[in-house]
């Protein structure tokens, strides 16, 4: 690979909020640009199966493919409530037009009524931090 092609590599993942060195995945957080910082996620494999363990019932991971909630695919860098044909997005979902960043993501798999405090998803959380990680790095690989 050329060095020219090298470095359009790295200014597109850059650019994109992701940004793989060596072992880690990093990505930048976007909830405040003038102090971007890096933060580790997590393990996008062992994400997947806390996925299909906690989330799987009700969400997909297919772009477009909604269940009772609305398809998870491409959620990372997304406004909430802004699924497309995805029908059944609360009004306080739409109206928190929060980013689903690794922070917003973190806070709101934690305990979702922390973060939008009126929205129909009835899910507790998970309160483990490591898992909450995982789970943001696999949602994060989902393009």
């Amino acid at each position: 690979m050329s060095v020219l092609h090298r470095l359009r590599l790295f200014f597109v993942l850059l650019g994109s909020g992701f940004l793989i060195l060596g072992q880690s995945t990093f990505a930048v957080e976007d909830s405040n640009p003038a102090l971007l910082t890096m933060s580790s996620i997590g393990d996008a494999k062992i994400g997947r199966t806390i996925f299909d363990k906690e989330c799987s019932k009700c969400h997909t991971t297919i772009q477009n493919q909604h269940k009772k909630g609305a398809s998870l695919y491409g959620i990372f860098g997304k406004k909430s409530g802004q699924i497309v044909g995805y029908e059944k997005t609360s009004q306080e979902m739409k109206e928190a037009a929060i980013i689903w960043n690794t922070k917003n993501l973190d806070l709101f798999i934690e305990r979702p009524s922390q973060l939008i405090k009126d929205q129909k998803m009835k899910y507790k959380g998970i309160s483990d931090q490591k898992s909450r990680k995982d789970l943001i790095a696999y949602l994060a690989s989902i393009k």
